[in-house]
């Protein structure tokens, strides 16, 4: 951090003072999408992005007075943004819908019309296919999940016609291409550009993702999306603190978790119920919770997410493995 910084920094300052007004007017935009999308509507959630995560830097290494700056930078750009692309701009890409919300650029009371608008461009526009690049991929498939519609990702994710990750596959693909089509050699066949679906697959199917502000996944999340079409998962991810699991199956009307969670770390688990009563532990219903060590019920709905991912029971674990079975 302390080796970036400098550089970092000199680079912040020389885009703040080319674009003063906090409008990014110039950039690659999202490369290799099927619908063009303005740069500004594009560069400058990711110049945002840059300016929040600089000031956070700069507030690691106590120099306040650098933060200050870099906030302001961030306040004339959101303030910019929202004056160009109003949220509810239903005619915005889906790049650039999914960018805004990503960013978090969208007031919170607007989120679910931006969402609204990005699912009707999916579904209704462009007639259940993805027009997205590199960058608008990952920001879209990321936030339709976050905001309780996973089921239009996988449904996204799950086609096999033109285009997606099946249309490559349907064609012979066994690496990713640099673009959707198929190509004569213009465009390379073995390119990690649209990657991002791997990332994905393990936040959200399987649900494993680090808390806000964990260091080394001392904090998790394990929080799948169980969606229609899909009876099983199973996923882990090897961090500095040892293995993380998160393994769902439908089984008997209803659902069965295996989690581990690595020594040193806690880990916020949702189990998709209405109620404590219908889930068990190792064979122990969880009522009262007390019956089970280290297993702490928080709320009987998925507080930290937005509404609409309503439907969880959130509970507080510690180390080690634990096997939850939601009765239906």
């Amino acid at each position: 951090m302390v080796e970036q910084y400098d550089a970092s920094r000199k680079w912040l300052l020389k885009v703040a003072h080319d674009y003063p007004g906090g409008l990014i007017t110039d950039g690659l935009s999202d490369h290799e999408a099927l619908e063009e999308s303005p740069a500004p509507q594009m560069v400058t959630p990711l110049w945002v992005q840059s300016t929040e995560m600089l000031g956070a830097m700069a507030r690691t290494l106590h120099k306040d007075q650098d933060a200050a700056e870099f906030d302001a930078f961030a306040q004339t750009a959101r303030a910019a943004y929202a004056k160009a692309f109003p949220p509810t701009a239903a005619k915005s890409t889906q790049a650039g819908l999914a960018f805004a919300l990503y960013s978090g650029l969208v007031p919170e009371k607007d989120r679910g019309a931006v969402t609204d608008a990005l699912i009707a461009n999916i579904q209704g526009k462009r007639q259940g296919h993805l027009s997205t690049g590199i960058l608008g991929t990952k920001y879209m498939l990321d936030q339709l999940s976050r905001n309780g519609h996973a089921d239009v990702a996988y449904a996204l994710v799950n086609r096999r016609d033109f285009p997606g990750w099946g249309w490559m596959l349907e064609n012979g693909a066994t690496t990713l291409w640099e673009h959707w089509e198929l190509s004569d050699n213009t465009y390379s066949h073995s390119h990690p550009m649209f990657g991002s679906v791997s990332q994905w697959f393990f936040n959200w199917l399987g649900g494993i993702q680090p808390a806000t502000g964990a260091v080394g996944y001392d904090s998790i999340v394990i929080r799948p999306q169980m969606v229609k079409g899909l009876d099983w998962v199973r996923s882990s991810h090897r961090t500095v603190r040892g293995m993380i699991v998160s393994n769902w199956k439908r089984e008997a009307g209803g659902v069965r978790m295996d989690i581990e969670i690595p020594v040193g770390s806690t880990a916020f688990v949702y189990v998709p119920a209405q109620r404590p009563e219908q889930i068990s532990e190792s064979g122990v219903t969880l009522v009262p919770t007390a019956q089970v060590a280290g297993v702490e019920l928080l709320r009987t709905k998925a507080g930290e997410t937005p509404s609409r991912t309503d439907g969880c029971v959130v509970y507080l674990v510690g180390s080690g493995r634990y096997s939850f079975v939601v009765k239906p």
